[in-house]
C-alpha cells in the first residue's frame, strides 16, 4: 500500500495534470473547490461520468472525470453546424478529455519507472448512478470549479503488495509527450 507521502506526491501529480489538460481541453479549471465547498450546481444536473482503466506491473486502478453535460457541450472542439450538437459528440468529447487527461498522468508516471496501459474510454450518464471509490485501492478526488460549472477527477490505485509505486527521482527517460513511437 502507498504511504502517506506517496499518496500526497500522486495527488499532486493528478492535480497538476489536470491543471495542465483540462484548459487545454476548453475546460477552464479555475480552482479547486475548497473543503466543504460544493459547486451550486453539482447534483442538480445532467451528468457525465467518462472513466477508463489502466493497469502495469506495479499499479492498477481507474481515471474517472465527472461533470455537467452543458460543461462538455461548451467544451466541444469543433465548429457545429445549425448549433447542432448530439449526445454522441458529447459523448466522445469526454471520452477524449479523460483520454488526455491520463495520458498526461501516464507520461509522468513513466519519467518516474511506472509503466502503465490503459483501456478504452468509457462514458455514461450519471442518471441513477452512484459512484462508489474502491475499499481496496487509494483514491486521489478532486474537484474543480469551472465557474458557472464544476468538474471532479477521481484517481482510484492500487499497488498490489508492498511495492513502492513512485521509484525515486524523475527522469528523462520516458519519450516526450505527445511522441509517436513505432513498434
Amino acid at each position: 500500500m502507498m504511504d502517506p507521502a506517496e499518496q500526497a506526491e500522486i495527488r499532486r501529480i493528478v492535480v497538476d495534470c489536470a491543471r495542465h489538460t483540462l484548459p487545454r481541453c476548453g475546460i477552464a479549471a479555475d480552482r479547486e473547490c475548497e473543503d466543504g465547498e460544493f459547486p451550486r450546481d453539482a447534483g442538480a444536473c445532467d451528468e457525465l461520468i467518462a472513466f477508463l482503466g489502466f493497469s502495469g506491473e506495479e499499479v492498477c486502478g481507474t481515471l474517472t472525470l465527472m461533470g455537467p453535460v452543458a460543461l462538455m457541450r461548451h467544451a466541444y472542439p469543433l465548429p457545429v453546424q445549425n448549433e447542432q450538437l448530439g449526445d454522441a459528440e458529447v459523448f466522445d468529447w469526454a471520452g477524449e478529455v479523460v483520454n488526455r487527461l491520463l495520458g498526461r498522468i501516464k507520461h509522468v508516471l513513466a519519467s518516474r519507472g511506472v509503466q502503465i496501459r490503459s483501456s478504452t474510454p468509457q462514458v455514461v450518464r450519471g442518471e441513477q448512478m452512484n459512484v462508489w471509490p474502491s475499499r481496496r485501492g487509494k483514491l486521489i478526488a478532486v474537484r474543480f470549479v469551472a465557474d458557472p460549472w464544476w468538474i471532479g477527477v477521481w484517481f482510484e490505485v492500487t499497488t498490489p503488495g508492498a511495492t513502492a509505486l513512485l521509484h525515486g527521482p524523475v527522469t528523462a527517460d520516458a519519450p516526450p509527450e505527445g511522441e509517436v513511437i513505432l513498434f
